[in-house]
C-alpha cells in the first residue's frame, strides 16, 4: 500500500518526487525481507524433514509454498529478470 501513491504519481506525471523514493525503498525492503523469510521457512522445514522419523508429514502451507517457488512461473520469472 505504501507504493501505490508513488506509482500513481509516476503514471500521471511521468516522474517521482524525491520524498517518494524512500517509500519505494521501504516497499522493496519489506518485499525482499518477506521473500527471504518464506524461503527460509521452506528450507527449515526440509531440514526438519531430514532429521525427523519417516512418519513425519509436511504441512499444507509448506507444500503449497514449495510448489509456487519451484513452479514453472517462478522459473520463467527468474529467466526473464536477467
Amino acid at each position: 500500500m505504501l507504493g501505490v501513491s508513488p506509482l500513481e504519481h509516476y503514471l500521471r506525471g511521468g516522474y517521482i518526487e524525491s520524498w517518494m523514493i524512500y517509500r519505494l525503498m521501504v516497499c522493496l525492503l519489506l518485499g525482499a525481507g518477506g521473500y527471504t523469510l518464506l524461503c527460509t521457512g521452506v528450507v527449515a522445514d526440509d531440514l526438519l524433514f531430514l532429521i525427523r522419523p519417516a512418519g513425519y508429514r509436511k504441512g499444507f502451507a509448506n507444500h503449497m509454498l514449495k510448489k509456487v517457488l519451484s513452479g514453472r512461473a517462478c522459473w520463467s520469472w527468474r529467466c526473464c529478470s536477467r
